[in-house]
Formats: structure tokens, sequence, C-alpha cells
């Protein structure tokens, strides 16, 4: 059989290359005036039901088997701009880190500027304890300018904490916000990895694909060889990249 079909492809080929036919008439013969009707007798022993299988698992074959053509060039341009769009994810997820690590030294900064603010209070407060000590023990009057002043370090200090407080709730929220992208960067990360995974399966073809150009070149050295030859494809149904296996394809035949 398969040696019948190589010979209707090598007549298919030669009808196509041959000129075009000359028109010529002629009377039908008493047996092909008579072939219609024995055709159209034998379509009237098929019964509805039988046609009708056909036509529907023929629909349900072309329902299922439904594709949409797309050129290489396209899927290679999404397969590249999939990968940018990684590339960026990774240099967004570098930034973010060093976000990070800036809202850290920001948060070791705000406690060590109150620790400060402490110690100054604690200092001024020192200093007027002193000299109010001082001023009773000598018994002098105490200077009213020495309290004003004291009086206006305390008011800066106080401006200063609510300063760093004000800093503070900024920095709490900058943290949430960073804490936010991540979770967004990590899922945005996963959606990339589907979306990649799933533009590299569209270029996926099953290797059985090339089967028949290999059978094909099979039987053509059988005959060459007069030998019988016997091609077995084990694991036909493993996808490969259609790039490649195009590559591979003439490697194959070649073998």
């Amino acid at each position: 059989m398969l040696g019948r079909l190589d010979a209707l492809h090598a007549r298919l080929d030669e009808l196509r290359n041959a000129p075009a036919p000359v028109q010529v008439t002629h009377e039908a013969s008493t047996e092909e005036q008579a072939r219609p009707t024995e055709l159209s007798a034998a379509a009237e022993e098929v019964s509805p039901a039988a046609v009708m299988a056909p036509v529907a698992i023929s629909q349900a074959a072309r329902v299922g088997a439904q594709s949409v053509r797309v050129r290489s060039q396209v899927l290679d341009r999404l397969v590249n701009q999939a990968g940018e769009i990684m590339m960026s994810r990774s240099r967004l997820e570098t930034r973010i880190a060093q976000l990070r690590d800036s809202m850290s030294d920001l948060n070791d900064n705000l406690d060590r500027l109150r620790q400060q603010l402490r110690d100054v209070e604690l200092q001024a407060e020192t200093q007027m304890q002193s000299r109010l000590a001082l001023s009773k023990e000598s018994g002098a009057t105490f200077d009213p300018l020495e309290f004003d002043r004291f009086t206006r370090v305390q008011e800066l200090t106080r401006m200063m904490a609510e300063s760093v407080n004000d800093v503070a709730t900024v920095q709490r929220s900058v943290q949430r916000s960073v804490e936010g992208a991540e979770d967004d960067l990590v899922a945005q990360a996963r959606q990339s990895r589907e979306l990649q995974r799933d533009l590299l399966r569209t270029r996926m073809v099953e290797f059985e694909g090339i089967s028949e150009r290999l059978y094909a070149v099979v039987r053509q050295a059988s005959k060459e060889a007069g030998k019988q030859v016997r091609l077995d494809i084990t694991g036909g149904t493993i996808e490969m990249d259609r790039g490649m296996l195009d590559r591979l394809t003439p490697a194959f035949e070649h073998l």
C-alpha cells in the first residue's frame, strides 16, 4: 500500500507538471452512460443515518482542531517581549530591595535622632536644676533670661520631637507601600512565567509531525537498496520547539 501511495504521489507530480490538456469531445459509450445510474443506485442504498454520522464526526473533528495561524516572527517577538518583561521585573525587584534597605537605614536614623533629643532635653533639664541650686546656695536671684532660654530649648526639642514623629509616620507609610509593591511583584512574576511558558508552548510541535517525511525517505532508501526496512518512532508525542525540529529534520533525513 505504501508503494502504491508513492506511485500515486509520483503520478500526481507528473500531472501537475504536465502541459494543459487539449479539450476533446466524444460520444459516451453505453457502459459510460449506464455508470451514473449504477452510482446513483449505490448511493440510494446508503442510509441517511450513516450519512449523518460521518458528517457529525467530521464537524466534531473540525471544531476540535480549530486553530489560529500565527507567523513565527510574531511568536518570536512575543516571546522576546515576555523575556523583556521578566528582566524589567528583575530590575524592579532590585530597586525595591534597595528601597527597603534605605527604609531600614531611615528607621535606624530616626531611633538615633530620638535618643539625641532625649539627651538634649535631659542635659537642658540638668543644667537648669544645677543653676537653680547654685542660685539658692549663693542667695542670688535667678536670672529671668536664663529661664526664658530654658523654656525656648524645651519648645525647640518638643517641635523637633514632633517632626521626628511625622517623619516616622511617613516612613511607616512608605514601608507599607514597599511591602505592597513586593507582593504585586511576586504576583507579576508568576503571571510573567505563565505567559512566557504559554508562549513557548505555542511554538511546540510533536515529533510525529515529521514522521511522514521520515517514512517517505526510508521507503525511498529501501527501494534504492532493494532491502526491507522498518522505521519505528518511539516517543513521537514528545513536543519540541518548531524551529529546533525544523533544523533537526534534515539531519534525521540524512541518517
